[in-house]
């Protein structure tokens, strides 16, 4: 992006948990709560460059039992809620 450029602007919705955590490390680390988003889409696009979809099963924890939930089964459920799976 060149100096005259102007970034594009994101909307994200977070679940409130997920938003009180982002606080605690922008407090924590001096950051503001929009640059670790952008830090943390900067490292997902660097992971996915090197190593494609698998970054997604090792977000996920497919395969595993993360927090007490089977994750294929959520993956699934996700899925068929958005019409992208069918049993």
């Amino acid at each position: 992006m060149n100096s005259k450029e102007k970034p594009s602007r994101l909307t994200v919705y977070l679940p409130e948990k997920a938003r009180e955590e982002l606080l605690n490390i922008a407090n924590n680390t001096g950051l503001s709560q929009s640059h670790l988003v952008v830090l943390a889409t900067h490292s997902l696009i660097a992971n996915y460059k090197t190593k494609g979809n698998t970054i997604f099963s090792d977000l996920l924890g497919i395969g595993s039992n993360l927090n007490g939930i089977d994750s294929n089964r959520y993956t699934i459920a996700v899925a068929e809620k958005e019409g992208k799976y069918e049993v």
